[in-house]
């Protein structure tokens, strides 16, 4: 499975293998700029947040693009849904990742760059045609077993 990297959210820089990104993730690669921006949002310094969130690598987990970001410029679906759930306690965000990382479809599950959110990648057997439908099964099935809200924005496949 591969994806877009985008610089400025909207410009195609690369295309890397999903597993590349979140090894890159796992292994701390991204430690330093997660640190500072983290204490950027304690500090409620929100312009350096903003700018540091802002050159971490932006990229779309369903599919790969040339051209833009647009459904137009899409190459390859992947077949990955993006659950995205916002502003969880230090408590429920562990509690909510050990639950779905239990669910045989997850693909990969992070917490997000501010510190808050967790992110879900569910492998699904889904087409571009259908993806938004399978976006809103999960949502619902997930949205009941962390009982947490997930965003609605994962239902766009060229969600970064």
């Amino acid at each position: 499975m591969k994806t877009s990297i985008f610089q400025n959210f909207n410009e195609v820089t690369d295309t890397q293998p999903i597993s590349k990104i979140l090894e890159n993730i796992q292994n701390g690669t991204y430690r330093n700029l997660i640190v500072y921006l983290r204490k950027s949002i304690a500090d409620d310094k929100k312009e350096a947040a903003e700018r540091i969130k802002k050159s971490l690598p932006a990229f779309t987990p369903s599919a790969t693009f040339k051209g833009g970001r647009k459904m137009e410029f899409l190459q390859e679906y992947n077949s990955l849904v993006v659950l995205d759930i916002d502003k969880l306690e230090k408590q429920k965000l562990a509690d909510s990742k050990a639950k779905a990382i239990q669910y045989q479809y997850v693909y990969a599950a992070f917490i997000s760059p501010s510190g808050n959110g967790l992110k879900l990648f569910v492998k699904t057997d889904s087409t571009k045609e259908n993806h938004k439908e399978t976006f809103l099964k999960l949502q619902r099935y997930f949205e009941e077993l962390l009982e947490v809200e997930i965003d609605k924005s994962g239902k766009d496949i060229t969600r970064l």
